[in-house]
């Protein structure tokens, strides 16, 4: 978190302090007044097994389809490329990254939820 201590306020044509000359997301925020707000996702650990069992029982019956993006992205090296598509908004549902070529991707055959869930 960045503090900027405001020890002399100026008023006139002069326009006042100086922007810092940072970049980042917390000076963007500060310089507009600016608040994000989010919510940590391992404060609602006890609800996933519930919804990830309900989740899988909707695929493995049909009932709710998985869009999958037809780009193909394969090796650790497409990563960055596939982040950028995704981020390009031209991708059309999830964007999948196959790791090795000889390794079809599992798409349509959701696997088994574990057992402790």
């Amino acid at each position: 978190m960045l503090f900027l201590p405001c020890t002399q306020y100026t008023s006139g044509s002069d326009g006042g302090w100086e922007l810092p000359a940072h970049t980042g997301l917390p000076e963007k925020l500060l310089n507009k007044s600016t608040q994000l707000t989010g919510f940590f996702l391992p404060h609602y650990a006890e609800h996933f097994g519930r919804h990830l069992a309900r989740l899988h029982a909707l695929t493995a019956t049909g009932q709710l389809h998985v869009a999958v993006d037809p780009t193909p992205f394969v090796g650790l090296e497409a990563v960055s490329d596939a982040v950028e598509h995704l981020h390009s908004g031209r991708s059309v549902g999830k964007v999948v990254v196959q790791l090795t070529p000889s390794t079809p991707p599992q798409l349509h055959t959701p696997p088994p939820l574990p057992s402790r869930l």
